[in-house]
């Protein structure tokens, strides 16, 4: 079993990944984005746009007080 192998930490980062990996996508490709000249493909310079803001959105979710999974874990 895979979780004999992980850590809390890493345990939590899988399932936040998982969780989390298409949050926001619109259904385009980041080739659609860098082509329409998207906000997005501009703000992330053209670089793997999608993966930036779906790394981005998650960030934002996980360091909102309210929403905070980790604000009672040991550091």
């Amino acid at each position: 079993m895979a979780r004999a192998h992980l850590s809390d930490i890493e345990l939590a980062a899988l399932i936040i990944g998982a969780m989390t990996q298409d949050m926001g996508h619109r259904g385009v490709s980041n080739a659609f984005l860098v082509a329409s000249s998207d906000p997005l493909a501009i703000k992330y310079n053209e670089q793997s746009v999608l993966e930036h803001m779906h790394c981005s959105l998650t960030f934002k979710l996980l360091s909102n007080e309210s929403s905070s999974i980790f604000e009672n874990s040991p550091t």
